[in-house]
């Protein structure tokens, strides 16, 4: 790629999605569809097969609402402490590859370093615990504080209320299309998506809307 991906010069706010963006979105796949599953199966004494049917309903009935990122909401929902499942795994949180350079290369900039992110709190202090990846943020935002997701457009009335930048100022980038989507339906003029948020899974199928990066470093070359 070349230097025209973005112009540094115009961006004030950097805002970066966490699971998928910047840390593999491999933990979260495999605690859902392995960890969740085989819990559930025998607290229930059901089969694998019968709980991924069970529960994928369950999942796609709240999926992109608030409720399919709050570990409260599926701790009372299945029965399971969520928070002692994911601690029990956490050695499978990493970052993907590319991204601690980036984010050096982020500290070096004028710009202000913004987690935008629908991951629950206590998701985020798990993540954290193992990774520091807050340490790297001027500000973190949780979609938990303002009751939307970031499929929503309330989300990022809330957020422009937070920052000091203006839209056309902020570069966004977050592996989910959707919201990648209604960041540019809100007026974020920069917004980039990720290849392979999940290190064990093929390249997503690129989007004609967005510039795909197949590492965050795409954008310094």
């Amino acid at each position: 790629m070349t230097q025209s991906i973005i112009n540094w010069q115009t961006i004030e706010t950097v805002l970066l999605d966490m699971d998928g963006t910047l840390l593999d979105l491999h933990f979260d796949n495999y605690f859902w569809k392995n960890t969740v599953i085989e819990q559930y199966a025998k607290k229930h004494d059901l089969t694998l097969d019968q709980t991924t049917l069970l529960l994928n309903e369950r999942f796609k009935e709240h999926e992109g609402h608030l409720n399919w990122y709050c570990l409260d909401f599926w701790r009372d929902e299945l029965g399971l402490n969520i928070i002692e499942l994911k601690q029990s795994i956490n050695h499978k949180i990493q970052y993907l590859p590319g991204v601690i350079e980036f984010l050096e290369k982020l500290k070096t900039l004028p710009v202000k370093v913004v987690m935008t992110t629908n991951a629950h709190r206590d998701s985020i202090a798990i993540k954290d615990e193992q990774t520091q990846v807050t340490d790297w943020f001027d500000q973190i935002v949780s979609a938990h504080d303002f009751g939307f997701s970031k499929e929503y457009d309330e989300f990022w009335q809330h957020l422009d209320a937070k920052l000091t930048s203006k839209p056309e100022n902020c570069v966004f980038i977050d592996d989910n299309l959707p919201i990648c989507a209604k960041a540019k339906q809100m007026g974020i003029a920069q917004v980039f998506s990720i290849a392979k948020p999940d290190s064990t899974l093929p390249n997503k199928d690129p989007s004609p809307s967005f510039v795909q990066l197949n590492s965050l470093m795409d954008l310094f070359k």
